[in-house]
């Protein structure tokens, strides 16, 4: 037997902080990300083929899975999610990923191919809708109320994510000029390393006082108590859970709240199940990009305030810098237009 020498406090100080390191290299977002979906996959196993492994998984089982997750009407970007998780598992476990497999690439591949150019459905909620929306709807009573119309304006103005909506605290909020509030966004999909970015949220005049996120956030924390005469007090999140029974809590809310407010909103105004279904949180962040756009802002001033870092992103839902100067009205000059 080989006895085994201890190892000095520097030593495992040293293992300690690689391992720490090695954690930190994903969110924790992500790391929850690839718990569920390896779970999902080991639940499809179970249900489907109790006799296979699992870790190494075959290729042939991953890419029946990524079928079967097809047939179930998800997108090209769940499957490579869920391949995602699958491959994160085998690295860990020192084994060969079933998902490097190039029938497996290929399945990701034709999902992709096929889900080019799709909207699956999903509804662009612009300003105008926003507008007509909050006409529909009686001025805030209740602290839910005043939070859930606070989250929604702010969603609209900042485009975020969910889930960078969810995450913000109260100390990322900068009221020292009067004409704007500043956000602060720690972490995002496109910053996993957190240097953070800052997004200006001007305040607005009438006529369009009632679609202000500035005053709406105002309105929120002057009756939640996180502000006094004018001075944000405490610490947290800046936008609390709710209980059940409709009290105020002090952890902050899931990101999925961001899309089921939404929902809720667009029921109280009246509008019909099927339209419903196609809301989400993403419809805010499409139809910030779409508005800003209509109105003449560049990909550049609009990606400042999205913090998109790809141009192409933008692309599927901008048209204005299409529409400058087209080659076929310069060949019949500007008297043409």
């Amino acid at each position: 037997m080989i006895e085994q020498v201890p190892l000095s406090p520097e030593i495992a100080s040293a293992m300690a902080t690689a391992r720490d390191l090695a954690e930190s290299s994903r969110s924790q977002n992500t790391r929850d990300n690839y718990r569920s979906g390896w779970n999902q996959f080991l639940r499809f196993c179970r249900e489907h083929h109790p006799t296979h492994s699992t870790l190494p998984a075959p290729p042939a089982m991953v890419a029946l899975y990524l079928g079967w997750l097809r047939d179930q009407g998800r997108a090209a970007q769940t499957l490579r999610a869920r391949a995602a998780a699958i491959a994160f598992y085998h690295r860990q476990a020192e084994l060969r990923s079933p998902c490097d497999h190039k029938f497996v690439k290929d399945v990701l591949e034709g999902a992709s191919r096929k889900d080019a150019g799709r909207e699956h459905g999903r509804a662009t909620v612009t300003l105008d809708d926003l507008e007509k929306l909050l006409l529909r709807l009686p001025a805030p009573q209740t602290l839910l109320d005043k939070r859930d119309l606070a989250m929604t304006l702010l969603t609209f103005a900042t485009s975020r994510r969910r889930s960078e909506i969810a995450a913000l605290d109260l100390a990322h909020l900068d009221f020292s000029r009067r004409d704007f509030l500043f956000i602060r966004i720690a972490k995002s999909k496109t910053d996993q390393h957190g240097v953070g970015m800052n997004v200006g949220v001007p305040r607005l005049a009438e006529p369009l006082r009632r679609v202000c996120a500035v005053r709406a956030i105002e309105d929120w924390l002057d009756s939640c108590g996180a502000r006094v005469m004018g001075k944000v007090v405490g610490s947290g999140p800046l936008f609390r859970a709710f209980s059940i029974d409709g009290e105020l809590q002090d952890h902050r809310i899931e990101p999925r709240v961001v899309a089921a407010v939404l929902k809720r909103l667009y029921g109280k105004a009246g509008f019909t199940k099927e339209h419903i279904k196609t809301i989400a949180a993403h419809s805010l962040r499409r139809g910030f990009i779409t508005s800003a756009d209509a109105a003449g802002s560049t990909a550049a001033e609009i990606m400042a305030v999205t913090g998109h870092r790809d141009r192409r992103m933008l692309d599927r839902y901008t048209n204005h810098d299409k529409t400058k100067n087209p080659p076929l009205l310069r060949m019949f000059g500007e008297d043409q237009r």
